[in-house]
């Protein structure tokens, strides 16, 4: 609810600011693209309010409910099992500031492809007409495959996210059993609190696992999100003063009430 809630005051703030802007605006902006910046821009925040937010808040809870067993059993180990933590923020920020951008421009392909769509369409008739299906085919052809391109050059950016946590969670694994392995031998841990141990840190890395695979959604709803806020700081070249609307709407009263007066 609060989700399609937020997106939803989004979209109506948007076509409210864009009913203030200048024809000159419009004659720079195609109306596929801004037809994608109210409706399919907006609804991308959805999944990254209801999905991303949730999982991540969920899998925290967890992550300290893990937390705090595993101080009750080592804190010595505990902390060893956290110390890869810092190394794969380091990788998600990393490659968040590359993907950034990389997201942004495919969001921006999508709004062209979208606008030329609607555009062809619009004018279907003349194109058939003058017998322009050919050439506009390869101008949507050469669209489509730029498109393609943005995406898959996206995924490959965000692909090593996933590895890389894993490798840092098989990593503080390994550190882990040849600690707690020297400490059993030495009968300063038992057996079965080592097996807790090794299931329960699991639990640690569970938030940026769904961080990991939820990456995909984040990015296009940040770049979806910029490119709502470009529009929302767009300032109108001609703004409505509060006297001047109280004038025309003193002057659609007394038209209105002139007109029943006629009647």
């Amino acid at each position: 609810m609060v989700a399609f809630n937020t997106c939803r005051d989004l979209r109506n703030e948007i076509y409210g600011h864009l009913q203030r802007l200048s024809p000159g605006w419009y004659a720079q902006h195609k109306s596929g693209d801004i037809t994608k910046h109210v409706v399919d821009d907006t609804m991308r925040l959805e999944p990254v309010l209801a999905d991303t937010m949730y999982g991540f808040v969920t899998a925290m809870i967890l992550s300290l409910g893990g937390f705090v067993i595993l101080m009750t059993l080592s804190p010595v180990l505990t902390m060893l099992a956290l110390l890869p933590v810092p190394l794969a923020l380091n990788i998600m920020v990393r490659i968040g500031r590359v993907a950034r951008p990389t997201f942004y421009k495919e969001v921006h392909r999508e709004g062209a492809i979208s606008a030329r769509v609607q555009d062809h369409v619009s004018g279907i008739r003349k194109i058939q007409i003058l017998n322009q299906k050919g050439q506009t085919g390869r101008i949507f052809g050469r669209f489509s495959n730029m498109l393609a391109r943005r995406q898959i050059w996206s995924r490959t950016m965000i692909s090593p996210f996933e590895p890389a946590i894993k490798a840092m969670m098989a990593l503080s694994t390994a550190l882990v059993i040849l600690v707690e392995a020297r400490l059993a031998l030495a009968d300063q841990i038992a057996v079965a609190d080592l097996v807790a141990f090794i299931l329960f840190k699991a639990s640690l890395y569970q938030p940026l696992f769904v961080l990991g695979a939820a990456v995909e959604n984040f990015r296009q709803g940040a770049a979806s999100l910029k490119r709502v806020t470009d529009i929302l700081d767009t300032t109108p070249e001609v703004e409505e003063t509060p006297a001047a609307q109280s004038m025309v709407h003193g002057t659609i009263r007394e038209n209105i009430r002139f007109g029943m007066a006629d009647t």
